[in-house]
């Protein structure tokens, strides 16, 4: 699953973050406000 996620501290830049087990994780709705964290081995950043 991918989500489209507007980042106000950085400048509402949106970012992709790719869910690969998004049935272990609480589904939110859309424009709800959402805390990101994940442990630097499992994140990738392209450009």
């Amino acid at each position: 699953m991918v989500y489209e996620v507007a980042c106000a501290a950085i400048g509402d830049e949106v970012i992709r973050v790719f869910d690969h087990d998004p049935a272990a994780h609480t589904q939110f709705d859309i424009g709800e406000s959402v805390f990101l964290g994940w442990n630097a081995r499992d994140m990738l950043v392209f450009r």
